[in-house]
């Protein structure tokens, strides 16, 4: 977290943030006498499948409508994060595209 603020233009984590990273990352970036707002906060959110899967797709997975998910995606995401890395649960490459497209049109503008 350090390095991040004061040599990077961002952090992503190589899993979920807490609310206890973006913390430490904005005192170091004022430590640094750098502004948080231009600074990218990521966080990788659970897996999503949009509608009611037919397969199983684990326990942690969002499913549901765009808007249940959206809302599930938000209040897992803590404040100060400025960027979700979302990823799909598909069985083929045609049902991850269409899931894709899914997430492109319906949940995107949930989440905005």
């Amino acid at each position: 977290l350090r390095r991040a603020a004061r040599f990077g233009d961002g952090w992503l984590p190589q899993g979920p943030t807490s609310s206890d990273h973006v913390a430490q990352l904005h005192e170091q970036l004022a430590a640094h006498d750098r502004d948080a707002d231009d600074f990218a906060i990521g966080h990788i959110t659970r897996p999503v499948y949009v509608g009611t899967p037919d397969f199983d797709v684990g326990d942690a997975t969002l499913t549901g409508s765009a808007d249940e998910i959206a809302d599930a995606l938000l209040a897992d995401t803590p404040d100060g994060v400025n960027q979700m890395q979302l990823r799909v649960i598909a069985r083929s490459v045609d049902e991850c595209c269409d899931q894709l497209e899914r997430v492109a049109d319906t949940i995107i503008p949930a989440l905005r």
